[in-house]
Parts: structure tokens; C-alpha cells; sequence
């Protein structure tokens, strides 16, 4: 259960402008731990059956937030996370020791006119995507990380939709009204590597994008040139709606921009939406995302310079009382000029496609038990093939997910 109480904070001076009382944080969190087996058609060393391992979809947190009353009109959220890995130490040896890494440091202004937030949080445009999967908790969950990391060849992250992390950000909500709320946001990014002397890179991993707000020319640890600057700029149009009280919608479109002097073009939008009526949801999003390289950071001619993703993610759900049972599809499609050596070299052209099933059960508000299956197809459009490209998979696990 989240605890709330209320603090005294005391003045070092006698003046009553300290002399007030504030809501104490409220802490939070969860637990998301899941046993897998792996049987697939290319094996990677290791056992088909885990440890018990954290899910990386929905890490395991601890997190502190609250509100600060400003005057009648103005109020002041915050919020800090910690994600808590205990099967992550961020090194390729998977010792398994454990990392703790920030996941959200922002502080928001509430006015009559909108909201203004600012810090370390999720996209606002990564956001629906994820709220639109019902298996996001759990392995399967069309953010792809865990499937990255067990499934040999597997896409990396954003197998169904954009999973771009929690960059720092400044932003700005409209009110909502009559169901309508536009989002904006903006943040600094550097471009690590140099396309022209080490390929064309993972466009699941956006590029070697790093968040990364420094005004000096510094050059990266491991990099010969200096960091080359860029912006991305987020847009998100909102629409619900209750029709009744068995049937409800939301909708949402999104466009997103990011400036550098490495690409002639980087933009990506999507189109989501999602109807409820009575015990079950259906929901959908398409998802396109484009690239084309500056000529001055890329070797061959011009028409290999281009790459473009295909995202889809679909679910169904049907929920009653404490059971959920969930089906979901999540597939991406990487196309470019699959001929050119720096592409089929360092590039994840191919389709990836994963099929779900997973039944959640609410023992407890704060604990869910669930069992979950998905068959992984993994095919190439490199032109050389190796034998240890293409892939298909069956994986299963059962966990629990316990919020506090």
C-alpha cells in the first residue's frame, strides 16, 4: 500500500513563509520477476530454462513522488524512480549482479492553462504505445527487450511501437477539453559515431543517439570525431471519449522530428486507437519511422542512404473480475539497400514477428500471478544469408508482478 503522511517543515527563521506543512512523498513501486524457457531454432550456449530473472519490459522500481500546493490556482507534482535490475549488470558477461539506474527525475507546474514539465521521463509519444499493450508487464510485451535479449537475432527494443526510453525533456500539456489534449516536448541528443568511417547503424537503437545536453565540442570516450549535436521534437494529439458506460475510445496521433546536421530526414508518426466495450478491448497502432543520412556521412552513392521501419502492434483483451486473458501481435519491418556492404555489415534489415497469449490472475490488488507464450519469427533481407541469421522461437514463462 502507498504511504502518505504529512510533514511539519520547520523554519530556520521565525518567518511564517517556511512555517508550513506539506503532503510527504508517496512511495511506490513493483516487483516483476518471471522463470522463462527458450526453445529456438538457432540456440545462443545457454539453458533453455532461466533463473529467475527481472523483466526488462517493466523493470523492477522504487520511486518517490508527490504535490506541492504553489497557491489557489498552481500546483507542483515531482517524481524520482530508480530502476532496480537484479538480473542486469550492464556488461555482456551476465553475472547477474544487479544495476541501479535513474529512470525519471521531473517536476511538473499545473496551471488552469496547461502543465509544464520538465526533467528525465518517458516520451510522451512512447507513452500510448505502451499503455495499448496488456502484456507490457510482462515478457512478451511488444516493447521487444526481453525477446531481445533471450531470442537469438532478435530485434534489440521497439518491436510494436517507438520505445525510446526517458530522455530529459521540457514540455508543455494543453487542458483537456471535450476529450481533446495536444502534448509537445523537446529535448537535446548527440550522434556518437561517424556514419562514413563505421557504417550505417541499428535503427532499433536509434543511431547511437545519446542523451546528451553538453554545449562543448568534448569528444566521446572511444570515438575519434566530436559529438555531433541534434534535437528532437515530439507532437501528440489525444482524443477519449465515453459513449456510454459499457462503451468507451481513445485515440491518439503522433509526429516526431529530430534535427541534425548527420541526416537530410529523421522523422517518424503513428496512429493509434482503442475501443472498450463492456469486459473486452481491442486496440491497434501503426507505427513509420524514416532515415536518410546526409551524403557527407555516408560512403556509396546516394540511393543507399535511406532506411525506414514498419511497426504494428494489435491486442485483444477480455477481463473479468480478477482473470485477464490477453492476445497480442507485434511485428517490425526494417527495409533499406540490403546490397551495400556497411548495411548487410552492421544493420538489422529483416522482419520481425511475434505472436502472444498470456492469462493474468489478481490473487490481490497489489498481486498478479500470469503465464505467458509467444512464438517469435525472426527473416532477412540481407543478401548474404549466414546460417545463423534467421530464426524462430517458442518462449513461456510465469511470474508475478506485486505493486506497493
Amino acid at each position: 500500500m502507498k504511504k502518505s503522511v504529512l510533514i511539519p517543515i520547520v523554519s530556520l527563521t521565525a518567518s511564517p513563509l517556511y512555517a508550513q506543512t506539506l503532503p510527504a512523498p508517496i512511495v511506490y513501486g513493483h516487483i516483476n520477476k518471471e522463470i522463462l524457457y527458450v526453445d529456438q531454432k538457432k540456440e545462443m550456449g545457454y539453458s533453455k530454462l532461466s533463473n529467475i530473472v527481472d523483466v526488462q519490459n517493466a523493470e523492477t522500481r522504487l520511486g518517490a513522488r508527490g504535490l506541492i500546493p504553489v497557491n489557489e490556482s498552481i500546483q507542483t507534482t515531482y517524481n524520482i524512480m530508480l530502476g532496480l535490475d537484479s538480473s542486469n549488470n550492464c556488461t555482456s558477461s551476465g553475472a547477474g549482479t544487479g544495476r541501479i539506474r535513474l529512470r525519471n527525475a521531473d517536476v511538473s507546474f499545473i496551471t488552469p492553462y496547461g502543465t509544464v514539465f520538465g526533467g528525465q521521463l518517458a516520451e510522451i509519444t512512447t507513452v500510448p504505445g505502451i499503455f495499448l499493450d496488456p502484456l507490457i508487464t510482462t515478457g512478451v510485451g511488444s516493447a521487444g527487450v526481453d525477446t531481445g535479449a533471450y531470442i537469438k537475432n532478435a530485434a534489440s527494443i521497439s518491436l510494436g511501437y517507438l520505445e525510446r526510453g526517458r530522455p530529459d525533456q521540457i514540455g508543455y500539456k494543453t487542458p483537456e477539453w471535450k476529450g481533446l489534449q495536444y502534448s509537445t516536448a523537446v529535448y537535446k541528443l548527440a550522434v556518437l559515431t561517424n556514419p562514413a568511417t563505421s557504417g550505417l547503424y541499428n535503427l532499433g537503437n536509434d543511431d547511437d543517439l545519446v542523451d546528451d545536453n553538453t554545449l562543448s565540442t568534448t569528444t566521446f570516450s572511444g570515438f575519434s570525431t566530436a559529438h555531433r549535436p541534434a534535437t528532437r521534437w515530439n507532437n501528440l494529439l489525444g482524443f477519449k471519449h465515453k459513449f456510454n458506460d459499457q462503451l468507451s475510445m481513445y485515440s491518439n496521433i503522433a509526429y516526431s522530428k529530430l534535427s541534425s546536421r548527420v541526416f537530410d530526414t529523421y522523422r517518424d508518426y503513428y496512429v493509434l486507437a482503442s475501443l472498450t466495450y463492456g469486459e473486452f478491448t481491442v486496440a491497434g497502432q501503426y507505427t513509420n519511422l524514416k532515415k536518410e543520412y546526409n551524403g557527407a556521412f555516408t560512403s556509396g552513392d546516394d540511393s543507399k542512404k535511406t532506411k525506414e521501419n514498419d511497426m504494428y502492434q494489435a491486442s485483444l483483451k477480455w477481463t473479468r473480475g480478477i482473470h485477464t486473458l490477453a492476445t497480442t501481435y507485434a511485428h517490425k519491418s526494417i527495409s533499406g539497400p540490403s546490397k551495400d556492404a556497411i548495411w548487410t555489415a552492421n544493420s538489422d534489415l529483416g522482419k520481425y514477428t511475434q505472436y502472444a497469449l498470456g492469462y493474468l490472475y489478481q490473487i490481490h490488488k497489489n498481486v498478479n500471478l500470469r503465464a505467458t507464450y509467444a512464438h517469435y519469427i525472426i527473416e532477412t533481407d540481407k543478401v548474404a544469408k549466414t546460417a545463423n541469421w534467421e530464426n524462430t522461437a517458442n518462449m513461456f514463462s510465469v511470474g508475478t508482478f506485486l505493486t506497493f
